[in-house]
């Protein structure tokens, strides 16, 4: 499966007599994928709100982007770094969380320019020579998108920025789904199944030596499912379908796993279309008191909350997540992301000290229950 990764520590520095650098992932981090690529870029900075443009609005009215590195407070319409790359912006700086790692994914346009996320802290400052805020320029935006003849939130500073994403080519590493079969007895129910899993990788480490172990993200979920595969053997007997159980790769990159089991698996039960449901476990070791699954089906939505309220557990429906779960829904299998309600990733500080094994247990309890009843001919 194709890869990228980080090559040194990402920088970004404030040019100039009053010259300052910020700290990766307390300060800023990077965006890795499509539009954002590798390389370096030294300009002045110009502010361009939430970078709309079009359907009567322009949010770089007024302001020269080419050659320029394009600052984008929010709120965002549309692909904000595309059009500031369209607009002729050399690097693009946008406001967000900065102490996760976002998911690399291996795939670039021909053309790339690299983007960074920074705090509105670090933003402030590059608008302060200005005498402009972040809040300023928001209020900004959102009254132009009220009246498209109010003021243009857009304007150019004295602020250069050095920023630099050092990045390796993509290139290819070898990636393994893990596949587990409890088949049923059934002559003929035995080749339909219900799929279990959740994906088993992380977003590796940083050139610092900084290790993201993922714990919560997603060492829960292959645990879960091993636990559930654990609970439903003895009570094979009682299976009319089949049961597979996933633990998948490259979900970070892209559901590079899910997709080629999808793409490739041949044989029933497991190919797509002998499919009865999947239940997708991620992000379930911690944290908040609420079992929340995502309603890509509401019939199986509807059964996932029907046990959990039998077992007591608190319980929400949520729109669709990104997980492997959107690989089988778009191909027309019920599925459902299962996970709680509070959520850790990305971050060194997702370590097993913040798993907690009631979450584990209850999680693992909600999921056994709905298989069992989709592996006896129910549903969904």
């Amino acid at each position: 499966m194709p890869l990228v990764d980080l090559t040194a520590t990402p920088a970004l520095t404030r040019t100039g007599a009053d010259a300052k650098s910020w700290t990766h992932r307390v300060d800023f981090t990077e965006s890795v994928g499509g539009r954002s690529g590798n390389g370096t870029a030294e300009a002045p900075v110009v502010v361009v709100g939430g970078a709309a443009k079009g359907a009567g609005q322009d949010d770089f009215a007024g302001v020269t982007t080419r050659g320029r590195i394009a600052l984008i407070t929010g709120p965002t319409a549309g692909s904000a770094v595309e059009t500031s790359f369209a607009e002729g912006a050399v690097g693009v700086l946008v406001i967000g969380d900065t102490s996760i790692r976002y998911s690399f994914i291996p795939h670039f346009f021909a053309d790339t320019i690299p983007v960074l996320v920074i705090t509105e802290s670090v933003a402030n400052e590059l608008l302060a020579p200005a005498s402009k805020t972040v809040a300023q320029v928001q209020n900004a935006v959102r009254a132009r998108r009220s009246n498209p003849a109010a003021p243009s939130p857009a304007f150019e500073t004295s602020v250069s920025v050095r920023m630099t994403l050092p990045l390796t080519p993509v290139h290819e590493v070898e990636g393994v789904n893990v596949i587990g079969l409890l088949r049923a007895s059934d002559p003929d129910l035995s080749k339909r199944a219900v799929l279990v899993g959740g994906h088993l990788d992380g977003v590796g480490t940083d050139p610092s030596g900084t290790i993201f172990t993922a714990a919560n993200d997603n060492a829960s979920g292959p645990a879960v499912t091993i636990e559930v595969a654990r609970a439903l053997a003895p009570r094979r007997a009682e299976l009319r379908r089949s049961v597979v159980f996933v633990a998948w790769a490259g979900e970070e990159e892209g559901l590079l796993g899910s997709e080629a089991y999808a793409g490739r698996m041949a044989s029933s039960p497991g190919r797509v279309e002998s499919l009865v449901a999947y239940l997708n476990l991620d992000v379930i070791g911690c944290c908040g008191n609420t079992l929340e699954a995502s309603d890509e089906s509401a019939p199986l939505a509807d059964r996932i909350r029907a046990a959990a309220t039998r077992l007591g557990i608190p319980f929400q429906s949520i729109r669709g997540g990104g997980s492997d779960q959107t690989t089988f829904a778009k191909r027309g299998v019920p599925s459902s992301l299962i996970l709680w309600s509070d959520i850790i990733l990305h971050t060194p500080r997702d370590t097993i000290a913040l798993i907690e094994t009631p979450r584990l247990q209850k999680a693992g309890d909600v999921v056994t229950a709905v298989v069992l009843e989709l592996g006896r001919g129910e549903g969904p």
